[in-house]
């Protein structure tokens, strides 16, 4: 038995359930990442209003092309004013925080944030980090060596993220290393819930756990939290969670390289 990287869980509440997925293929199956609809700002970000209800209201664009007007550009944003990303639009460019740096985020709505021109503020809870956009097209997505591209079905989402190893989370300070989809990538972690808990989101869980549906014993939700382990070390590591093996997280020739000893704690 392997584990299944297609699991429903998903990775935030700003992706609507029915628009948004990783990669490609059928929004059911894929995990999907986004961020809350906080409105945090700070001193330091100047962020413009320019509609009657308080929310930039910009023109439509194609993220892929960022053909928007000098000084904007072109970001996801929810056009009913839901929680999640469903649609693009054009917003100004409010600051100089380059891919890699701290950000602040208005919000799904508003969708405004304080990084430069290539790049977008990928947050949970307001405050999260610049990354940048994906070139190429849809199809044919590219990113920097050591990057995957994120996507939502339409390619209104489409972000850069940094790969990991969930074994050895590699991610560095307030980030979780774990599946979104298409491949293991750096996240800001949502609740950091423990061993066992019920989770929404890939990123519900502690540091070294995934979010995953159907794998934990007496779980109370759909999905529960479960850890990573070594397939070589054997079942030992799934201690925390009796009636659990571990079980390789790909099938066998399946895994990208250096991946081969992933496993999850899992019903086997």
């Amino acid at each position: 038995m392997t584990t299944s990287p297609d699991s429903d869980a998903t990775l935030d509440d700003a992706t609507t359930s029915d628009e948004a997925t990783t990669t490609t293929g059928d929004p059911t199956d894929d995990s999907t990442l986004g961020t809350s609809s906080s409105t945090t700002t700070s001193d330091d970000a100047s962020f413009i209003d320019t509609a009657e209800d308080g929310v930039w209201g910009g023109d439509p664009c194609d993220p892929w092309a960022q053909d928007c007007p000098e000084g904007e550009k072109c970001v996801p944003y929810s056009s009913d004013g839901g929680a999640g990303w469903n649609d693009v639009k054009c917003v100004p460019i409010l600051g100089d925080q380059a891919p890699g740096e701290p950000c602040v985020y208005t919000g799904v709505v508003d969708a405004t944030d304080d990084c430069d021109a290539t790049s977008w503020c990928f947050t949970a809870e307001g405050a999260g980090i610049c990354h940048s956009f994906c070139t190429g097209s849809l199809e044919f997505p590219e990113c920097p060596a050591g990057f995957q591209c994120l996507l939502d079905a339409d390619g209104d989402i489409n972000v850069c993220l940094q790969d990991c190893d969930p074994l050895v989370q590699d991610c560095g300070d307030d980030l979780v290393c774990v599946w979104t989809g298409s491949n293991f990538a750096c996240v800001i972690p949502a609740q950091n819930l423990p061993v066992g808990e019920p989770c929404v989101f890939a990123n519900d869980c502690e540091l070294g756990l995934q979010c995953i549906e159907g794998a934990v014993p007496d779980c109370a939700g759909q999905t529960c939290c479960t850890p990573f382990c070594e397939v070589s070390l054997g079942d030992g590591q799934c201690g925390a969670l009796p009636g659990t093996a571990c079980v390789a997280f790909f099938a066998e020739g399946e895994a990208p390289p250096g991946l081969e000893n992933v496993g999850l704690c899992v019903v086997p």
